[in-house]
């Protein structure tokens, strides 16, 4: 008889548990209490069952240290996620001070002569939602009227656009359009401003009404001619803080103005109307709030440090 054969004699495994009964002095198996007879074979098995096989295989899967590797595998994993989806989200930048408080006075030569609100928005396509907006009828100083139409939006910005009608009412179309500019002065900066200018008519009782609108946008401290320039401005700029303005203002023209001097007139009143905005208003690019690093998305955000300045030699 071979070796083999006799190390196969001696093997007892209980036939319940599985447990190696080699040894035993006492003839119940230690796991489970199950009885044998070392002379009887069938109350043991030479082999362990093929349930216990399976547990000498997962045995050392329940080795604590692979338990915590699979554990922080999983919260490394639950982690990455969480992080993409708070970074993926946008952090408003809310008005300085809401646009219904714009100063009518700071407007001058330019008189207010009535503040309207469209509730709800219908000449407004809604596309991001609105934080507040603006809609005022001006005059200027030659008694024409001039339409003033801001809106703000800090949210949701994938596709920045508010489009306001000309005339804010009937049915109207678009006759052209030309690419203008002003200069500004706000805060000690000369600013150059892109705008877009968009003739219309609307016919009305076998009268055509023609006026023009002149459009600018400005989006994370740039200004924009137009709201696809706006967009591009926001994505350019990887940041997760958003904002965006569009600044709209109209004129009728009519047998005694031209085009031209529609024109004209709604620049002028621009350059007055945008470096309030900057100044009382639009939020401070330069001074946004710091966002947390990308590997603890949860803090808080941080205020951005105000710039140093260096004092004057009068100071001195």
């Amino acid at each position: 008889m071979g070796r083999l054969d006799l190390e196969q004699q001696h093997r007892r495994y209980c036939p319940k548990c599985g447990y190696d009964l080699r040894g035993q002095t006492h003839n119940r198996c230690p796991e489970c209490g199950n009885e044998f007879d070392p002379d009887d074979p069938g109350t043991f098995v030479t082999c362990p069952p093929p349930r216990m096989r399976l547990r000498s295989i997962l045995s050392p899967l329940c080795n604590r240290y692979v338990c915590m590797g699979v554990i922080l595998s999983i919260a490394t994993a639950v982690y990455l996620v969480a992080r993409d989806h708070t970074l993926s989200q946008t952090l408003p930048l809310p008005l300085k001070v809401p646009l219904s408080q714009l100063d009518a006075e700071r407007l001058s030569p330019c008189v207010l002569v009535e503040a309207k609100r469209f509730d709800p928005l219908l000449y407004v396509v809604d596309q991001p939602p609105l934080d507040d907006y603006v809609c005022w009828l001006m005059q200027d100083e030659q008694g024409r009227r001039i339409s003033l139409f801001v809106t703000y939006s800090s949210a949701s910005l994938e596709n920045p656009m508010h489009v306001v009608h000309g005339s804010f009412a009937g049915r109207t179309r678009w006759v052209g359009r030309t690419e203008e500019g002003i200069t500004i002065a706000s805060r000690g900066r000369i600013i150059s401003v892109p705008l877009r200018a968009d003739e219309f008519e609307k016919h009305a009782k076998e009268v055509v009404k023609r006026w023009i609108t002149v459009r600018t946008c400005y989006a994370n401290g740039e200004f924009c001619r137009d709201v696809w320039g706006a967009g591009q401005a926001i994505r350019d700029s990887h940041e997760r803080h958003v904002y965006f303005s569009q600044v709209d203002v109209s004129m009728e023209s009519d047998s005694q103005t031209t085009l031209e001097e529609a024109t004209e007139s709604m620049k002028r009143f621009l350059q007055v109307v945008i470096p309030v905005l900057l100044e009382d208003h639009w939020p401070d690019w330069d001074a946004r709030p710091i966002p947390p690093p990308s590997w603890f998305p949860w803090l808080p955000v941080k205020s951005r440090p105000l710039p140093v300045t260096q004092p004057s030699s009068e100071e001195r």
